[in-house]
């Protein structure tokens, strides 16, 4: 019933989240049925600290997250991690042209975002240690009301964006690089 179209800020004014709504309303989904969620989130673990509080401030007790094919396991593992206990997080996959799920070691493009995705996902790994599904709770419950102080979420120093490993594949193997 509500899509939150969550994106980057390009400039003060216009950024991803405003693309998003632009193209779907130009997809027949109703203006009033998007929420605009612009935000500076350098990875996707920033982008679901920022998002915990509104989904908090709605009581929304299901959220489905949709991001590209290749990068489903990552964004899973990290909204699992961020979002409160009570919120039942589904993923989807987008097709992405630059991936090919099927033949992704055949295409150089493909074996790169492969290989970012492996390293995002130990990044992640480790800045989610200790995080525990009660202290995102927390946070997002305090975040609603103002910020809590003494309380930053740590920033990624990696600034390539990494995403994940891969639920795309039909025989599911473990790399070593």
């Amino acid at each position: 019933p509500v899509i939150v179209a969550s994106g980057r800020r390009m400039r003060p004014s216009a950024g991803i989240a405003e693309l998003m709504e632009h193209d779907l309303v130009e997809r027949g989904v109703p203006r009033e049925d998007i929420i605009r969620f612009p935000q500076d989130a350098d990875n996707t673990r920033e982008e679901a600290m920022a998002l915990a509080p509104l989904v908090t401030a709605h009581h929304w007790r299901k959220v489905i997250v949709v991001t590209s094919n290749y990068h489903t396991r990552r964004a899973r593992y990290i909204f699992n991690h961020v979002f409160p206990e009570s919120v039942d997080v589904r993923v989807a996959s987008a097709r992405d042209g630059d991936f090919d799920a099927e033949h992704w070691w055949e295409n150089r493009k493909s074996l790169k975002i492969f290989t970012r995705e492996l390293a995002g996902m130990v990044v992640a790994i480790w800045e989610l240690r200790g995080f525990s599904r009660y202290r995102a709770q927390e946070l997002a419950v305090h975040s609603a009301e103002g910020p809590i102080r003494g309380v930053r979420p740590r920033r990624n120093r990696n600034k390539l964006g990494l995403p994940l490993l891969f639920t795309p594949l039909k025989s599911y193997t473990i790399f070593t690089l």
